[in-house]
């Protein structure tokens, strides 16, 4: 749950609220305290429940810890550059298929509009990961848990699996880092082809897949290693990044839309 101050026509929410990914992504640090503003409240102190489990129990880690602790197994560099393309590392964000949302700078906001989304039957996903709504029943999860850092990491670990163990026995991905790059586009999409399509996007036109690539390029001088055996397939196949050879993420709701559309 979270604890709730409201004093003075303030409400205090202890929880994870707002974070970033830097450049180098090196770390994704939660601050813990925000308000914001409620009209006509004064000097209540309330517990607001929104989970069975507490929302700040895990949150104050570094994101590596964070992704250890709630994704066991998947690599923490794969995970982070996801965050990255999916959310900017921002854990409120919140994108709708074919429409505009303004972005909640604030949890209590957050919430208010994912449930007004859910109410209007839109196709929205939300957090670092990015869980579409026809995710959450299988995760347990709703408009407002979903928002939960170790909750979100947790649905989005397992959604990647998934994705990445499909691509491991399709014959287009005959090893796991060409594997890795069609979960990247099943991790988009919920399909193994539309992350390899051309779109317009602000800088021109480029595919979900390349621009992970241009994230990697740019985060790391040196990439991953990966094991010997798959390095030498890769050497031969794409020898300009290489990302760990572990997992990414698929809507286990498959569809041939892509599942974001962001704007501030």
């Amino acid at each position: 749950m979270f604890l709730c101050f409201i004093m003075r026509g303030k409400v205090f929410i202890s929880g994870v609220i707002q974070g970033m990914v830097n450049p180098s992504l090196s770390g994704l640090h939660i601050q813990p305290i925000h308000q914001v503003g409620v009209n006509k409240v004064n000097y209540i102190i309330f517990f607001l429940a929104i989970s069975s489990q507490s929302v700040f129990s895990a949150e104050f880690l570094p994101l590596d810890e964070l992704i250890k602790k709630c994704s066991p197994g998947v690599a923490p560099e794969t995970v982070k550059i996801i965050i990255q393309a999916e959310s900017s590392g921002k854990p409120l964000a919140i994108a709708v298929v074919g429409d505009r949302v303004k972005q909640p700078k604030r949890l209590v906001e957050a919430i208010l509009t994912a449930q007004n989304l859910e109410s209007q039957g839109k196709n929205y996903s939300v957090g670092l990961m990015q869980i579409n709504r026809k995710n959450f029943q299988r995760f347990g999860l709703t408009p407002a848990t979903a928002f939960e850092t170790c909750s979100n990491l947790r649905a989005g670990a397992a959604i990647l699996t998934e994705c990445f163990n499909r691509a491991k026995v399709k014959p287009e991905f005959p090893h796991d880092q060409a594997a890795l790059r069609g979960a990247l586009s099943c991790y988009y999409s919920g399909n193994f082809q539309r992350g390899f399509r051309l779109e317009s996007t602000s800088r021109g036109q480029s595919s979900y897949v390349s621009r992970i690539n241009d994230k990697v390029n740019a985060a790391y001088r040196v990439p991953a290693i990966a094991p010997l055996n798959e390095a030498r397939a890769v050497e031969a196949s794409s020898p300009a990044v290489v990302f760990p050879p572990y997992l990414l993420k698929t809507s286990i709701y498959f569809d041939d839309q892509p599942t974001k559309s962001l704007t501030n």
